[in-house]
């Protein structure tokens, strides 16, 4: 695949160290490039060319599937296909290779089946770790959910863990898109209502006056609930991006409800597995045993 000079221009990353991907974006000829300073985007879009660049602490790129891929810039995501998956293993390798070498922190790997919702602020809740107003941002892995203070970076540990259990569940709601931010004033039902509507409110009101965009999770279990202020994408395109993790949960809902001796004994081996292999922490897999054990009951 040739890459349009044009495009290659735009990448302005040139370096000896520059690796160029080629690839498309919403049907039109782009490029991915990295170097020491950081990830760079470039595609045609008519007679020119739309770009972005930044650093590794603003810039990540996320596999979706062996040959497509999120890459985000200073909050703007741009969906990729790669001509081939060697392309893109290849892209990748140079991206971690790029960031160590740079004393950058690489970004978190996910599988094509995990998600991560960026740029949330905690609202409200019970039992998190988590203040009003905290910036994190939410990691859909296979079994559990992340909970990161700050950048889910490769270094970070997560600040909270949440296991997808029987009580586990995912709410999406708000307005969505909205002709202008803040005028929430409390008290009211739903979301901002109730005995912290005010408090909740006056958060709002902060986070969202040059928002055109509110939407809210919540995300609970028997021990924990957390509201999320995102103002990036609507409750549709949040419920599509993590369409495989509502998938998810219903397999797993599947599984606690029919789960036998036999089922209880296999998830448990895989959980043992898990943190022989060093996935799991003590906390985590005590935690994940409490967790099977309850289901089970």
């Amino acid at each position: 695949m040739v890459i349009d000079p044009k495009i290659l221009k735009r990448l302005n990353l040139y370096e000896k160290s520059t690796h160029v991907a080629p690839c498309t974006w919403e049907g039109r000829d782009a490029a991915v490039g990295v170097s020491l300073r950081g990830l760079a985007f470039a595609a045609a879009s008519g007679f020119n060319v739309t770009s972005s660049q930044g650093p590794f602490r603003a810039a990540s790129l996320t596999m979706t599937s062996e040959s497509t891929a999120v890459i985000e810039i200073y909050g703007s995501p741009f969906s990729v296909t790669f001509p081939s998956e060697d392309i893109a293993k290849e892209l990748l390798e140079e991206v971690k290779i790029a960031t160590a070498s740079a004393g950058g922190s690489p970004p978190l790997v996910l599988g094509p089946n995990e998600r991560i919702v960026k740029s949330c602020s905690f609202l409200s809740g019970a039992y998190l770790p988590l203040s009003q107003g905290d910036e994190v941002e939410l990691v859909f892995r296979e079994l559990r959910l992340e909970i990161y203070r700050g950048l889910a970076l490769a270094q970070n540990k997560p600040l909270h863990v949440m296991w997808f259990d029987k009580s586990f569940t995912v709410d999406l709601s708000g307005p969505g898109q909205v002709t202008s931010g803040g005028g929430f004033v409390g008290g009211g039902s739903g979301l901002v209502g109730g005995a912290e509507g005010i408090a909740i409110a006056s958060v709002l009101n902060r986070l969202t006056t040059k928002s055109s965009i509110i939407s809210v999770l919540k995300i609970a279990d028997d021990g924990h609930e957390g509201f999320f202020l995102h103002t990036e994408q609507t409750p549709v395109q949040l419920r599509q991006q993590l369409s495989p993790v509502f998938v998810r949960l219903r397999q797993q809902e599947r599984q606690l409800s029919s789960a036998g001796p036999d089922d209880f004994i296999g998830r448990l081996e895989r959980l043992v597995a898990m943190h022989r292999a060093g996935a799991l922490t003590d906390t985590e897999f005590a935690t994940a045993k409490t967790a099977l054990l309850q289901g089970l009951g």
